[in-house]
């Protein structure tokens, strides 16, 4: 009867009844599966009591038990309460790896990365019982990894309805369930992991005809290009894949002709892409020349790094230092003025296998001493501080100064690698801003390869960390090689020689340095047990010395002071210094007052110190600092009563 009505109904039908038929026959086909029976209630995942809330939920494939895989058709989540106002709704699934078992908090952008929009729509007045979502583009599900559903509400404003909500049942799950929520803008910071995963009850299909490929994943990108692979699905297409991109989040239709096609493999460079531009990115499977799968997309790109704001609440608060250690150059930078964004070009380098250690300050207004404090890493250069392993630190609660430890794998090849780095008083920021109290500031980590072992000196020597007294000298080294240092004042003519036997060593500390004298250090190779030459002389000034000034906090009235100094070297001239009462006195400009020791066992060189006090008793202490170099700075500690 079907048939005949068909053969008689007006030709423009036709298509419309073909499709019911085709639903129809998935639902006949259709098997639902139901995970959780708890009772306990909560508002997630569809809630409008803050203005922008987030869910996301983790269901294994063991819970959801359907090996055969299949197409999602609809989802439901059991409502106790109705509620009377429209929530605008945004439903994403994605497939995850059966190793991966628990939600790890993270922002929204970060989450739903590489996932599927299945729904977006409007939800008006939900009754009690199960809510069912019919997906909008069904979602082929391989049967063997486990699911994360999304949903994103996004009422706006200060929200509405009660906390309870529809107080939807869940179950206790551990760690598979996370939340974010805020009003007044969309969330921006990590969410909060929980046990109180929703009920749920998931609808499936049978298997399309030509399965779509599986999650998206974005390789790299540049300015100019991206690159993306996929996971094939089962059975793979005979005809390849095809892509389509465009700078309109708008989906392609069946009918939208592709931007590329892949005969083989599972991944494809796009080019050539416009700078600084937004683009997004569809993949199908192609089975034969008439069969297709659906879409499944989008994931974004934007070709440039994205650049933050900062300060949108207050100008107050930014990074004023940076600094690191374990580099072959290290971080020394400084601010002393507000920026909101920073694109340092400071000097930064390492080599694989070394681990960094980076140290974070904030400026801050006097009545505050604490911050949040952030450092991203784009270990894979695609334009993105998102994916997994690139968040360094993301301290949860107020310091006064923040430490990230950067590991940097063996594996990691050689090139330029963008850190960000950011402060927070208000804490819960992402890599792209905004900071309302804060700022970012920009590095690049240049990672430099390890070099085979020769005779030859080793390349990029440098010298950081300059104090009076020491400075630290770097280099690339060799594979296993170790290193010779020498060093010495320019104008003199004896090296001081420093033997480095750790494998893989790249600086040595010097250290007893003279103040304000120049420098030159040499660095040698040593191969084999041969040492070769030594490289040419890199030169570096050591700083003042910077004392503080003396503040005396006792009697400081004529009754009772220093009155005489005598100094009794060596082989050198006596200084006397006599004086009249003063809080505090610097003699080191006048060259009478010049003191001349000599350095060395047997020495006779005395220093005698007379007061003047009028009283029965005084106590005061005394510390003498020698002009020249010498093993104790201080020459001697006098208490006198």
């Amino acid at each position: 009867m079907s048939v005949f009505l068909l053969g008689k109904m007006n030709r423009r039908f036709k298509p419309f009844i073909t499709l019911l038929c085709m639903v129809f026959g998935l639902l006949i086909q259709a098997q639902t599966v139901t995970i959780g029976t708890g009772t306990s209630t909560q508002r997630y995942p569809l809630a409008g009591y803050y203005g922008f809330e987030r869910s996301a939920s983790l269901y294994t494939a063991s819970e959801i038990n359907l090996p055969a895989g299949g197409s999602l058709l609809s989802v439901a989540w059991n409502a106790t309460a109705s509620t009377n106002f429209a929530l605008p709704v945004k439903i994403y699934v994605k497939p995850v790896a059966t190793a991966v078992t628990t939600i790890s908090a993270q922002n929204w952008a970060s989450a739903i990365g590489g996932a599927t929009l299945v729904y977006n729509g409007t939800l008006t007045n939900m009754p009690t019982g199960w809510n069912t979502v019919t997906l909008q583009t069904p979602f082929y599900y391989n049967g063997s990894d486990n699911l994360m559903v999304y949903v994103e509400n996004n009422y706006g404003g200060y929200g509405t309805g009660t906390t309870a909500g529809n107080a939807f049942a869940y179950s206790t799950a551990a760690s598979k369930h996370m939340y974010i929520r805020d009003d007044s803008n969309p969330p921006t910071g990590d969410g909060t992991v929980t046990s109180d995963r929703p009920n749920i009850r998931m609808t499936f299909g049978p298997a399309p005809a030509c399965p779509p490929p599986g999650v998206i994943t974005l390789t790299s990108a540049t300015t100019t290009s991206a690159g993306i692979s996929w996971t094939a699905p089962s059975p793979a297409p005979a005809g390849g894949y095809e892509i389509y991109y465009s700078t309109s989040s708008t989906a392609p239709t069946a009918a939208t002709p592709p931007s590329q096609t892949v005969a083989t493999g599972t991944s494809a460079t796009i080019s050539p892409l416009v700078a600084n531009t937004t683009y997004y990115i569809w993949v199908r499977a192609k089975c034969d020349a008439t069969n297709q799968s659906w879409w499944v997309g989008p994931i974004s790109i934007h070709t440039a790094y994205c650049t933050p704001t900062g300060g949108t609440s207050s100008t107050q608060y930014y990074l004023n230092n940076v600094t690191t250690t374990g580099g072959i150059s290290n971080l020394g930078y400084t601010a002393n003025s507000y920026t909101a964004y920073v694109n340092s070009t400071a000097p930064f380098s390492a080599i694989p296998s070394a681990t960094l250690t980076m140290n974070l300050a904030s400026n801050m207004p006097s009545s505050f001493s604490s911050f949040y404090y952030y450092v991203w890493v784009d270990w894979n250069n695609n334009l993105s501080f998102n994916d997994p392993g690139e968040t360094i630190l993301a301290t949860t609660n107020y310091a006064a100064t923040g430490t990230a430890t950067i590991p940097i794998p063996a594996t990691t090849p050689p090139g330029t690698y963008k850190v960000r780095t950011a402060t927070s008083y208000s804490g819960n920021i992402n890599s792209c801003g905004p900071a309302p109290y804060g700022n970012y500031v920009d590095f690049a980590l240049n990672v430099i390869a390890l070099q085979p072992c020769s005779s030859a000196p080793p390349s990029n020597i440098a010298v950081s960390n300059v104090t009076a007294s020491t400075a630290l000298v770097s280099w690339v080294p060799a594979i296993g090689a170790t290193y010779v240092v020498r060093y010495k004042p320019v104008t003199g003519t004896t090296w001081s020689t420093i033997t480095v036997n750790t494998t893989l060593a790249s600086s040595q500390l010097l250290s007893n340095l003279l103040d304000q004298t120049q420098y030159e250090v040499q660095v040698a190779t040593v191969c084999g047990g041969a040492t070769g030459a030594f490289s040419p002389s890199v030169t570096f000034t050591t700083l003042a010395l910077n004392y503080c000034t003396a503040g005396p906090t006792g009697n400081t009235s004529t009754s009772g002071y220093i009155n005489n100094v005598t100094v009794t070297p060596t082989n050198a001239p006596i200084m006397v210094s006599n004086s009249a009462s003063d809080g505090y006195k610097d003699y080191t400009a006048d060259p009478t007052r010049l003191v001349i020791l000599q350095r060395g066992g047997g020495n006779t060189n005395k220093i005698s110190v007379s007061k003047y006090w009028p009283g029965s008793t005084s106590s005061y202490m005394e510390f003498l600092h020698g002009s020249i170099s010498t093993e104790t700075e201080f020459l001697m500690l006098l208490k006198e009563s």
